[in-house]
């Protein structure tokens, strides 16, 4: 088994992410109010969601949130989500055109 890449106290995994990446940030001259894991949620959100196979409140309760609003405000939808829920709506119009003209 590989070693952690984050390795805490007797080279066992480390329970506290926040002093590994603040020290990443200050080596890599980030700003001090980049937040690596913050955007990783927004990036999980948006991924999960853009899948098409997780409902809203599956990922509510992933990330712990309250509101279905707060979800929203993490999960950005990716391009490819929204063609493929056009081309839903697109084949939904076709069927209802098709059934139209074969009655």
């Amino acid at each position: 088994m590989a070693g952690s890449i984050f390795p805490g106290r007797d080279n066992g995994p480390t329970k506290e992410m926040r002093i590994p990446f603040r020290r990443i940030c200050d080596n890599a001259g980030l700003p001090k109010d980049f937040r690596p894991m913050h955007g990783l949620r927004h990036v999980f959100a948006s991924t999960l969601a853009s899948s098409g196979k997780v409902d809203m409140y599956t990922l509510q309760n992933l990330l712990t949130h309250k509101t279905p609003a707060m979800v929203q405000r993490y999960a950005h939808l990716r391009d490819d989500a929204m063609q493929r829920a056009s081309e839903v709506v697109g084949d939904m119009y076709k069927a209802m055109q098709i059934k139209r003209t074969s009655t």
